[in-house]
């Protein structure tokens, strides 16, 4: 995954001329105190990237892990991405 990213990354940065964005373990570490959900595939390198997310946002238990293809949980799993998603806001926006 690493080497695909670098290149993608590497590749758009060239075309557009901008800079990397600030880290985003960083930017995770930002988040805190308001409320966050990491919601991650079992894809590329998002097994291994996504925990560290949560872990620098300080609540390993604001990921989820869902078993699906990149970017296809919602079709994958409707109803367990719904009650997640909704269970998530219920708590935030009290």
């Amino acid at each position: 995954g690493l080497p695909y990213w670098a290149v993608a990354y590497g590749t758009i940065a060239v075309l557009d001329q901008s800079l990397p964005d600030e880290p985003l373990l960083d930017l995770a570490r930002k988040i805190a105190p308001k409320p966050a959900l990491f919601i991650a595939s079992n894809e590329l390198g998002e097994p291994v990237v996504a925990p560290k997310y949560a872990s620098a946002y300080g609540d390993p238990g604001a990921l989820w892990r869902v078993d699906a293809s990149h970017t296809k949980g919602l079709a994958e799993h409707p109803k367990e991405y719904e009650q997640r998603v909704d269970t998530f806001f219920d708590k935030a926006l009290r």
